[in-house]
C-alpha cells in the first residue's frame, strides 16, 4: 500500500497557497521579536502560536520550565541539543511568548492546559547583539550578570 501525497491529505496555510511564504521567516531571530523588528509570524505572540505545532518534546520542554519557574519540579538547567535546524530558537521564542504574552493567550487551545507561571521576569542575552563582555578577568557568573544588565530586559 502506497500512501498519499502530503498534499492529498492536508491543506497548506493560505500563504502557501498564494505563493506569499518569504522564506525569511525560516530565519527566527530572538533578539529581532525583543526588539520589536520581526516578522508579524515571530512578533506576535497570538500569531506565532496559530502557527506551531508543539512537538512532544516541545510541549515537555514548556511544562519543565514552567513548572520550575513556579518553584515546583523542573530541571534547573537545560541544554537544547539539536543540529541546525532543529528549533532551539523556536523552543526560545515560544518559551519568551508563553511566559511574556500568556495572559493575553487565553484562548490559544494548544497551551491551555499548561500551567500558569505565577511570577517570572524575562532577561533576554543575545550574544551577537553587542559585546558587553569586555574583561576576561572577571569570573564567569559575574561576567555573565554584567552582560546581561547591558541588554534589554522585559
Amino acid at each position: 500500500m502506497t500512501l498519499p501525497s502530503w498534499w492529498q491529505v492536508t491543506t497548506p496555510h493560505k500563504d502557501i497557497r498564494e505563493g506569499k511564504l518569504s522564506e525569511a521567516i525560516f530565519a527566527a531571530d530572538l533578539g529581532d521579536v525583543v526588539y520589536g523588528k520581526a516578522p508579524l509570524e515571530y512578533q506576535d505572540a497570538s500569531i506565532f502560536f496559530q502557527k506551531t505545532y508543539l512537538t512532544h518534546g516541545l510541549r515537555t520542554l514548556l511544562e519543565n520550565v514552567c513548572s520550575r519557574l513556579n518553584g515546583d519540579k523542573g530541571d534547573p538547567v537545560i541544554q537544547l541539543q539539536t543540529p541546525f535546524g532543529g528549533g532551539k530558537t523556536h523552543a526560545l521564542l515560544t518559551l519568551y511568548h508563553l511566559i511574556k504574552n500568556r495572559k493575553n493567550l487565553k484562548h490559544v487551545q494548544s497551551i491551555s492546559d499548561l500551567p500558569d507561571v505565577k511570577k517570572a521576569k524575562i532577561a533576554v542575552f543575545i550574544r551577537h547583539m553587542g559585546r558587553c563582555l569586555r574583561e576576561n578577568t572577571m569570573g564567569r557568573n559575574r561576567q555573565t550578570v554584567r552582560a546581561i544588565r547591558c541588554y534589554k530586559t522585559t
